[in-house]
């Protein structure tokens, strides 16, 4: 039991001794973190997340755009499909009472 204790009590101070380590080497890489530099990372940080996003966003517009003028040109084909279908009809309809005045029969 004594000889668990003592292992899991190195393996702290080792974990304790890395950390501190990490620390050091951050703080001589670094220096002193003041609250204007964690500020100023922090703005830094939020500008490049908010351009990325203001990407996406114009992204997002093109494709909107392009959309609407898909649709644009849908709406125009469908109602000139509307308008050339109502005319067919209309011509059917003469073709019939046509035929019927001179006896023939449709094919």
């Amino acid at each position: 039991m004594a000889g668990k204790k003592k292992v899991n009590l190195e393996k702290r101070i080792e974990r304790r001794f890395k950390e501190l380590k990490r620390r050091d080497e951050i703080k001589q890489r670094y220096g002193v973190f003041t609250q204007k530099m964690l500020e100023d990372l922090f703005k830094k940080t939020l500008d490049e997340k908010l351009a990325i996003i203001q990407e996406r966003l114009n992204k997002i517009d093109t494709l909107d755009e392009k959309l609407d003028w898909l649709m644009g040109k849908y709406q125009a084909h469908d109602e000139e499909h509307t308008l050339l279908n109502g005319k067919v009809s209309d011509h059917s309809d003469r073709l019939e009472v046509i035929e019927e005045k001179l006896s023939i029969t449709a094919s």
